[in-house]
């Protein structure tokens, strides 16, 4: 009992002084308020998986300014503002190893980029694009007065990403530009492996055909993607037997044409 009648006249005596003194009063209103403001705001972020971005770009799209509560249960939100930026592929926004308590406030960011894949020219304008079409710098930005410099976001060298030409407009037929694309993305993937070279570039013409130019071949070879025609295989394996039936003559042929059904038809210069 006397313990506790000691207590009750200390805090009373400390209730009376802070009373009797505002400006005690707000002092500690406010260290309350600045501890309580601490815990409810404060993060630590990990981020992985960076390699052309910064992390000061990824900190800029974070909502910093929201409570660690909301973080908790907006993680798909967070994600998908971290994913609209054309160079983050995937962002999954997770709390850090441990149990509640020990991992409040305590996020990890792990971030899948995209890389440069094409060299396309769209709407008069060179841009770097990633594998599955989005755009993600001008090349005049990577480009010097005395040509091509380094940059921290190129993971390979432009001079050996394929180029495309003959696109859609970016503004006027994004739907036509974005099936260009799938098709693009489909020719690199599956001639190659058939036709034993690379694709250095693609080029879109009038209708349904397009040429390609492979690597270490001087002319260009017409293939269709009209979805009566070939198929892109057949194409590509017709490509192949005619480009080693002709490897002594590459220098007298102007085109190849792939456009029809059964045959494909070597032109041979004037």
């Amino acid at each position: 009992m006397r313990i506790l009648f000691t207590t009750l006249i200390t805090a009373t005596v400390i209730a009376i002084e802070v009373l009797d003194n505002p400006q005690l009063f707000q002092k500690a209103f406010l260290t309350v308020q600045e501890v309580f403001s601490s815990a409810a705001y404060k993060k630590e972020v990990r981020i992985a998986g960076l390699s052309a971005l910064t992390r000061s770009e990824i900190e800029s799209l974070l909502p910093q300014h929201r409570a660690t509560s909301w973080w908790m249960a907006n993680f798909p939100t967070i994600q998908g503002r971290l994913e609209e930026h054309p160079w983050i592929k995937r962002a999954v926004v997770e709390s850090c190893p441990g149990n509640t308590i020990s991992g409040w406030g305590c996020f990890i960011l792990t971030i899948t980029e995209r890389t440069p894949k094409y060299l396309a020219n769209v709407d008069s304008e060179e841009w770097l694009l990633a594998e599955d079409g989005a755009f993600l710098l001008p090349l005049s930005t990577v480009v010097g007065k005395t040509g091509l410099r380094n940059d921290q976001r190129l993971s390979v060298d432009v001079r050996t990403i394929t180029k495309v030409a003959g696109l859609a407009s970016r503004l006027h037929s994004p739907d036509m530009l974005g099936a260009q694309m799938e098709l693009v993305r489909r020719v690199v993937q599956l001639a190659p492996p058939i036709v034993e070279r690379s694709v250095e570039e693609i080029v879109f013409e009038q209708g349904s055909d397009f040429s390609v130019r492979f690597s270490g071949v001087p002319f260009p070879v017409v293939f269709s993607s009209g979805l009566e025609g070939p198929t892109l295989s057949d194409q590509s394996e017709r490509c192949a037997l005619l480009l080693k039936k002709f490897s002594d003559r590459y220098q007298d042929i102007e085109k190849v044409d792939l456009a029809f059904e059964k045959v494909g038809v070597v032109k041979l210069k004037q």
